[in-house]
């Protein structure tokens, strides 16, 4: 413990997690190793979708914060972190993106709503909650992307990114398992950094 307090970089991955894990506050200077080590990866994440030097920053803060919840949830017996984490600090990215390209139309107490039907519960609905369910990607090059996707990975992609459902949900939905519905994921969003950085 005490090459983690005055030479943490010199400390094993192993050893920085766990000890970032004991702490319970996620400023420790072993969760900030952890951050420090996967910055670049947070950077890159950032950068393959945006050229705007703002939106990157906003993009690199929420891989940084998925990889705080990915160090408090990793199971310490298990190997294979960096790729636990950077799935992890995908989903953030694209999620957070996904926020900033989506249509938004400011709602106010005159809007109009518009009345759906489905099954024999009477829904109403905003204007932005329509143009959401409409494009829930937006209109850019995330979009086009995700069209690129086969079809049951747009679905599995909304369900998780745009409907915001956990693994286990899906899981449970789709007659999977979590660790299947986590293996498609990851070939998603490799899918979609290769279309999104052609």
């Amino acid at each position: 413990m005490d090459l983690l307090q005055y030479r943490p970089q010199a400390a094993s991955l192993d050893a920085v997690l766990a000890a970032a894990q004991a702490s319970e506050s996620d400023d420790s200077s072993a969760m900030n190793e952890v951050i420090r080590r996967f910055e670049p990866l947070a950077k890159q994440l950032s950068r393959s979708l945006t050229e705007d030097p703002y939106l990157r920053d906003d993009l690199a803060n929420a891989a940084r914060m998925a990889l705080v919840r990915a160090v408090r949830r990793h199971d310490l017996e298990r190997a294979g972190f960096p790729a636990y984490a950077k799935q992890f600090m995908r989903g953030a990215v694209i999620r957070e993106y996904r926020s900033w390209i989506t249509p938004s139309v400011e709602i106010t107490l005159d809007d109009e709503l518009t009345h759906t039907t489905r099954g024999e519960a009477d829904v109403y609905e905003t204007e932005s909650g329509v143009l959401n369910r409409l494009a829930p990607w937006g209109d850019g090059a995330l979009a086009d992307a995700v069209q690129g996707l086969a079809a049951d990975q747009r679905l599995l992609a909304e369900r998780r990114y745009v409907d915001d459902e956990d693994l286990s949900t899906i899981a449970a939905a789709t007659g999977t398992t979590v660790s299947a519905v986590s293996q498609r994921l990851s070939t998603i969003h490799r899918r979609l950094e290769l279309a999104l950085a052609a």
